[in-house]
């Protein structure tokens, strides 16, 4: 929220070294890996906030116009 935490940013990651050892317990275990892509996420997320923003360079826009965002784009606080 603006005012509150609107600065922290917080990005959850995992040691090689943890992955290694789960990596080793599988192959004893004899368990299957699998794998999934989140690296998009939350470029699909729903905003639950009235957001907005000017238009971007170069699109043809008249003085004051901006857009009302719907979904989240990269890099916005409020996307996670």
């Amino acid at each position: 929220m603006y005012g509150i935490d609107f600065e922290e940013t917080y990005a959850p990651t995992v040691r090689y070294d943890t992955l290694r050892l789960l990596f080793a317990i599988a192959a004893i275990e004899d368990w299957e890996i699998h794998q999934m892509d989140a690296i998009s996420a939350y470029l699909t997320g729903e905003l639950k906030e009235n957001i907005y923003m000017r238009l971007p360079e170069g699109y043809d826009a008249l003085e004051g116009e901006f857009c009302h965002l719907l979904k989240s784009i990269y890099d916005l606080k409020q996307a996670a």
